[in-house]
């Protein structure tokens, strides 16, 4: 088996395994193969806990972003916790 790397009809890069005599055109029917689909995600609930932990942090404002960089720091790493999720749910 091989791993090949294609771009969907939607313009996403996939990986799928084929069998080391297909041609490569043949990797959308193969075995998927690539990061889990980001659509999974649950969008409403993470834009939810971005906004929250922003307000909490006291980042209402660029201004305010600015003076208080953990807000930064804490709004990634609940879009880094929803990534991390979706990977697990979809071993």
């Amino acid at each position: 088996m091989k791993r090949v790397l294609y771009k969907d009809r939607e313009g996403f890069i996939r990986r799928s395994l084929i069998k080391d005599q297909d041609d490569e055109s043949d990797a959308p029917f193969g075995i998927p193969d690539g990061p889990p689909d980001i659509r999974l995600i649950d969008w409403d609930t993470l834009m939810r806990d971005v906004n929250n932990v922003l307000a909490e942090n006291n980042a209402f404002t660029w201004e305010e972003a600015l003076k208080y960089p953990v807000a930064l720091q804490a709004a990634i790493g609940v879009f880094k916790r929803h990534l991390i999720n979706l990977y697990r749910e979809n071993n």
